[in-house]
């Protein structure tokens, strides 16, 4: 039997997501219980191994988070499910696929996200305190200055920080962060550029703020291109360099994606450049990673518009996963 069908979703009580909510999945036509667990800090779930063949067999339900044995009958106004299943399935990037439980496809981002084990997540929806990684490692950033924190959204049930060239989000140096010590990796992030009248970092590691190397950077130019690229040692800067059109106020699923041989600037789920990188060694370093802004350089690299989903991994994403992920958002 096949075993690569995966249900995802959250719980929701109104839009605010329930945590440690026990979940639990069945067998449409005998009603025999399949599986159960509790859903994550932001109310995520996730059933995988499921025939993928069989996406009409199995539903989902919810205990009643006051911890009662009745049913909410409400479940499914409480599920966002992944993938409409009116739709066709769509590959997941480990040759299995994604399917949801209810009539409406919404807020499948961020689980297809975690669900290929990002280092480091941030969402950039938090409305006070701590900028809150969502990934497995608690890589929480901070404000620097003045950002926006309710920007309107760049991708379904998404939020972003509106920037104004005035501050950033600071996260401080973890090795996990230096994704360069690895012969793969990738930065990941939807934009929407407003005026950025000269180079304008967006998701930024550096390593010496004086040259202003940087083991791996991700810019907009002026009103024209969004820039991808690396820095290696025993050569000259920028040699992973990659440019794609970006328009202004126009949103952008964007994705710079490293492996041995090659770099990618991925758009919408489109390749728009590669490169043959083979045989460097990109540059490491402890400076903290940097989102919308460049501490070294106040007001000089600060970027110009919205961010959201800024999401880094130890790996190279496939192009089927860049494009799963990129349908899941698109508004």
């Amino acid at each position: 039997m096949p075993t690569a069908g995966k249900i995802a979703g959250t719980v929701r009580e109104g839009a605010t997501p329930v945590a440690a909510c026990t979940v639990r999945l069945y067998d449409r036509t005998t009603g025999a219980l399949i599986s159960s667990q509790t859903t994550g800090t932001y109310g995520e779930f996730l059933f995988a191994s499921l025939d993928e063949t069989q996406t009409e067999n199995f539903f989902v339900v919810a205990l009643d988070p006051a911890g009662g044995t009745q049913y909410n009958a409400m479940i499914y106004d409480l599920l966002t499910p992944v993938i409409d299943l009116s739709r066709p399935v769509v590959p997941d990037g480990f040759g299995g696929s994604l399917f949801g439980v209810g009539g409406v496809e919404y807020g499948g981002y961020h689980l297809a996200v975690l669900a290929d084990s990002p280092v480091a997540y941030w969402q950039l929806n938090d409305t006070a305190g701590s900028v809150l990684d969502s990934g497995p490692n608690a890589l929480h950033g901070a404000i620097q200055g003045t950002v926006g924190r309710t920007g309107t959204p760049l991708r379904k049930m998404g939020g972003s920080f509106v920037f104004t060239r005035a501050g950033r989000v600071t996260v401080p140096h973890n090795a996990l962060l230096n994704l360069g010590a690895g012969a793969a990796w990738s930065v990941e992030y939807w934009v929407r550029a407003g005026a950025c009248p000269t180079w304008a970092n967006i998701v930024s590691k550096f390593t010496d703020p004086s040259s202003g190397n940087c083991e791996y950077r991700n810019t907009r130019h002026g009103n024209a291109n969004v820039f991808g690229d690396w820095e290696y040692t025993g050569g000259p800067n920028n040699y992973g360099i990659l440019a794609a059109a970006a328009a202004s106020d126009t949103n952008y699923h964007v994705v710079y994606v490293r492996d041995t041989d090659t770099a990618r600037l991925y758009m919408n789920g489109i390749l728009a450049a590669s490169k043959a990188v083979g045989g460097y060694t990109t540059r490491l370093g402890t400076r903290p990673l940097e989102i919308g802004g460049n501490a070294e350089y106040p007001g000089s690299y600060d970027f110009g518009g919205q961010i959201s989903d800024v999401a880094l991994y130890n790996y190279a994403l496939s192009a089927a996963q860049v494009t799963a992920h990129y349908s899941c958002g698109a508004l």
